[in-house]
């Protein structure tokens, strides 16, 4: 059953219905479901991501797990299968976007970015695909604005008949979803295969890569496990990752690690609680390495 709510912008689903067609425009779907199965012949273009628990997507060919922390982006006119079995209720949003709206958000802000990325194809906004996989929310502009803006449209919703620009939320997702398909491809213009093909498979395996750090970076990650979790030869890892990311593996957990200590210094947590905390092995270590990064120790940012 799906439920109009806030200005019918949102609508609930909170069981399956075989009527039901997932190609919306300008829509947010807010689902609470512990089960869900559904074959989607021609679906809008949609942005998917999880508030808890697991939904399983099988798009091109591949299993498709959205968690939090993470989203897919689906293309208009795919055919996908959703699988959803759960104990526990999985809460979800699918947020679809507009042909039209992708239209004039591409033409005025990025009038010539096929040009400047050297795709042809892509200069025809008409013709924009972009690249389906589980995106971490670290990965890319849209994730970080998704990271922030859907917990205050979760408040919102759950406040119930509270006001939310939708317009300005439609126009800022648009631009961030084309923000990240621009990263994404001057990323990909660095790695050094020839076809693009195989430097979109090669991308997909490094942000693997990318969201294990991101998800376990206050563990020891050894280079063998990211080479496991990418696919790829710890040579070609360390090769590409940085010609993708501009860091090394270990230069990005150190990064993460610090900026994680950058917020706990706020805390009532002392040094050494938070040299450990971030998987640091001492205070000293810590220490160093934090003077070495922002040239000042971490006292300095005491609040």
């Amino acid at each position: 059953m799906v439920l109009p709510t806030l200005n019918d912008n949102v609508k609930m689903l909170f069981r399956n219905s075989p009527e039901l067609q997932l190609n919306f425009e300008n829509i947010v779907i807010h689902s609470k479901l512990t089960d869900f199965v559904k074959q989607v012949p021609d679906s809008g273009l949609s942005i998917k991501t999880a508030v808890n628990g697991e939904e399983h997507y099988y798009l091109n060919g591949a299993l498709h797990t959205v968690q939090p922390n993470r989203y897919l982006v689906v293309n208009k006119h795919q055919q996908f299968e959703c699988i959803l079995d759960s104990e526990e209720e999985v809460e979800a949003f699918c947020i679809y976007l507009s042909e039209e709206l992708i239209k004039e958000v591409w033409s005025t802000k990025n009038s010539n970015l096929g040009k400047q990325l050297d795709f042809e194809c892509e200069q025809n906004p008409s013709s924009i695909r972009f690249m389906e996989k589980i995106y971490h929310v670290q990965e890319s502009s849209l994730g970080i604005y998704l990271s922030k803006v859907i917990p205050e449209l979760y408040a919102a919703i759950h406040r119930g008949g509270v006001s939310w620009d939708f317009n300005s939320f439609y126009y800022l997702l648009a631009e961030k979803l084309i923000d990240s398909h621009k990263e994404t491809r001057i990323k990909m213009s660095g790695l050094p295969a020839v076809k693009s093909s195989t430097k979109e498979e090669l991308y997909k395996r490094l942000s693997l890569a990318f969201s294990y750090i991101c998800d376990n970076y206050t563990k020891d990650i050894q280079l063998d496990e990211l080479s496991r979790v990418a696919a790829i030869s710890k040579y070609h890892l360390l090769r590409s990752f940085k010609s993708v990311y501009g860091i090394t593996p270990y230069q990005k957990v150190l990064q993460l690690r610090l900026e994680k200590a950058k917020e706990l210094l706020h805390s009532d947590y002392n040094l050494e609680e938070i040299a450990y905390e971030v998987g640091f092995s001492d205070r000293r270590s810590f220490t160093k390495a934090f003077k070495k990064a922002y040239q000042a120790p971490p006292s300095a940012y005491r609040a």
